[in-house]
């Protein structure tokens, strides 16, 4: 499957439109380099202490940690973003009056490390016959 890539300056339609078709889209650079840098630099400290997975679907190679916005100013930037923030709206906002952040969480895949099995994180939501979106998942790639 090819996964449609956009630039940052694409708009919230467009986004839409991918994920309409291929289920999810790649935006480039949608945060700066410096608030990258920034998250970069005030997780690495943690990344440092946090032991590897201890299971096949974690990974045995894979960091991960969560509390994300009390780590790293810059990840108040990534979860306020407006285009994210105007997909979530589109997305949830036909099944929802509010939603809010469940998660944060910072992944470090490291050398070596197997390929995660295809799943949906939707199944968190044991609603029965699915009528909508019931969660949005954003991933910063850095």
């Amino acid at each position: 499957m090819q996964v449609t890539t956009l630039e940052n300056t694409a708009t919230v339609d467009q986004a839409l439109e991918a994920i309409d078709r291929d289920g999810c889209v790649i935006i480039r650079n949608l945060a700066s380099a410096p608030v990258m840098d920034e998250v970069e630099r005030n997780l690495e400290p943690y990344f440092r202490r946090t032991p590897n997975g201890e299971g096949y679907f974690v990974g045995y190679s894979t960091k991960r940690m969560g509390a994300l916005v009390a780590k790293s100013r810059g990840c108040h930037d990534l979860i306020l973003n407006p285009t994210v923030l105007g997909i979530m709206d589109a997305v949830l906002g036909p099944m929802c009056s509010s939603y809010h952040l469940n998660l944060t969480q910072a992944i470090r895949i490291c050398p070596g490390e197997v390929e995660q099995v295809f799943h949906n994180d939707d199944e968190l939501f044991p609603f029965g016959e699915k009528r909508g979106q019931w969660m949005v998942n954003a991933l910063w790639a850095y």
